[in-house]
Formats: structure tokens, C-alpha cells, sequence
């Protein structure tokens, strides 16, 4: 893929549940939503890149990307004053990584459609993944992180280190097992943009308060300004140094001990000169 210069720079885009009020349940949002994943909706009054779609049956909301952790929590507050003024009478939204729908409720071609690009995995060198699953009931949200910045290394190398800053630092490991992790939520999943990557693997539950979102926004653009600033050499050798194998265990839900395996990943890192 061609990139194009970038610098350091943070985004999101983030899937959450339309919620029937009356009827108190989770709804599908086909038909519901103003805005496609060809042509979201970009609504008046709004910056640039502020942006509401329909994706399958979720609705996804954009947020322009931050130079600093305080817009970037600014954007959040922002965002969420856009879908409020444009969610349908007597709907509201729930933010969590999975849902079971009806199969009545799953009758339209849209809640057939999913993966409009496909995924990278990072610990296969960033090799492409074919999803080759069925769909069944469940549906899940992602809290997809993009990384803007001229970096210094390969694409799956930026999306290694986002599992190291995001997941295990930053807090958007998955907290347990569920369909999602089984593939969507599966550690070091990314995708190439022409501004840096999109780090797929957080589900939405990061985005519940300011406080976490704030914390994955310092860690995100720590990230992005040490693959963007440090030569490509010494974030070779960091690279290097790191147990990816642990890390990619502390992103599994019950695969290790995580207060042991956080700290030594945390000792780890600092050894290898990746945080202060």
C-alpha cells in the first residue's frame, strides 16, 4: 500500500447497539440510521470526519483523528452529543462487545454483509486472514484504534507494539472470552492505511468512560510518536527484545496469570527502552 506523510496522529472508529427504549432491547439498526459504509453520514455543525453509518446491524460512529490525549477525549464527549441528536425517537445506545440477535431480526441482506476489507494478523507477519466462518446470531462491536505516522517499520511491527501500548498498557484487552475473541478480538489484528494502521482488535468496551478513553489516547500517541521519531534501528532492537509470544498470551482471556505476565511484560519494556 501506498503511504502517503503523516504525522503522529490518533482516530477511532467505534461500533456500539441501537437500544429500543420501549420496547427495553437491543435492535438491529438497519434502516434506522442515516449513512452507509460508502457514504457515511457527516452531519452539519460538526469537524470534518465526525461521521455516523449502518454497519451490518450496529451502529458505527467516527471521530476526526487528535495531535493530543485532550482532544482526543474532547472528540469522545463531541461524538457522543452527534449520536444523540440523530438516533432515532425513543432509541438510545449500548456500548458492549457482543449481542444475540433473533434470527427474525437478522433478515436483511446488510445483516449478511460484513468485513468490507479484509484483516491482517500481525503474529503471522502480517499476513492476510480469510474469514472462512458463518455468520450466526451474534454480532460484535469493535473499538478500532487508527495510528497515523510516518513509521519506522513494517505495518505488522506497528500493530505488534499496539498490543504491547494498547492492549496490555492501555487497557483494551479483551476482559474474557466470548465469539468475539475467537476471531474479531484475536491479538495483533490490523489493517495497512495510508496514513500508518488500523489496530482492529479492542471491542468497544474501552469507550465507557473518560478515564480509559483518555488512558488508550496517552498510550496511542505514545505509540504513534515512537514509531514515527525513533529510528528504525533501535526500534528494530526493541522489537527484538520483547516476548511477543507473552504479550500475545496476555491478550488471550485465560490463557495466562495476568498480574505476573503484565509484569514482566512492563519490566521487559522498559529493559528494551520502549517506555521511560
Amino acid at each position: 500500500m501506498k503511504k502517503r506523510p503523516c504525522e503522529p496522529q490518533i482516530g477511532a472508529d467505534i461500533e456500539v447497539f441501537l437500544y429500543d427504549n420501549v420496547k427495553d432491547r437491543v435492535i438491529p439498526c438497519v434502516g434506522h440510521i442515516d449513512g452507509t459504509k460508502d457514504k457515511p453520514f457527516e452531519p452539519k455543525g460538526y469537524k470534518k470526519g465526525f461521521a455516523l453509518q449502518e454497519d451490518n446491524v450496529m451502529l458505527e460512529y467516527n471521530i476526526p483523528p487528535a495531535k493530543t490525549d485532550n482532544t482526543w477525549v474532547n472528540r469522545f464527549d463531541r461524538a457522543r452529543d452527534m449520536i444523540t441528536e440523530h438516533l432515532p425517537e425513543d432509541c438510545s445506545y449500548v456500548i458492549k462487545s457482543e449481542h444475540k440477535f433473533m434470527p427474525s431480526e437478522l433478515t436483511s441482506p446488510q445483516a449478511q454483509v460484513i468485513g468490507c476489507e479484509p484483516d491482517f494478523s500481525a503474529y503471522d507477519g502480517g499476513e492476510i486472514r480469510a474469514f472462512a466462518g458463518v455468520l450466526g446470531q451474534e454480532r460484535s462491536c469493535g473499538g478500532h484504534i487508527h495510528l497515523g505516522g510516518d513509521f519506522n517499520c513494517p505495518d505488522f511491527v506497528a500493530a505488534l507494539f499496539s498490543d504491547l501500548f494498547l492492549g496490555v498498557l492501555g487497557g483494551t484487552r479483551p476482559q474474557r472470552a466470548n465469539s468475539r475473541t475467537e476471531w474479531y478480538g484475536m491479538p495483533g489484528i490490523f489493517r495497512p492505511k495510508p496514513y500508518g494502521i488500523e489496530y482492529r482488535t479492542p471491542d468497544n468496551t474501552w469507550t465507557s468512560h473518560n478515564d480509559t478513553i483518555h488512558n488508550v489516547g496517552y498510550y496511542a500517541l505514545m505509540l504513534a510518536r515512537f514509531l514515527t521519531q525513533t529510528e528504525a534501528a533501535i526500534i528494530r532492537k526493541a522489537f527484538l527484545s520483547i516476548n511477543w509470544t507473552r504479550v500475545r498470551d496476555y491478550m488471550t482471556p485465560g490463557a495466562v496469570d495476568r498480574h505476573d505476565c503484565y509484569r514482566d511484560i512492563q519490566t521487559e519494556a522498559m529493559a528494551a527502552g520502549v517506555l521511560a
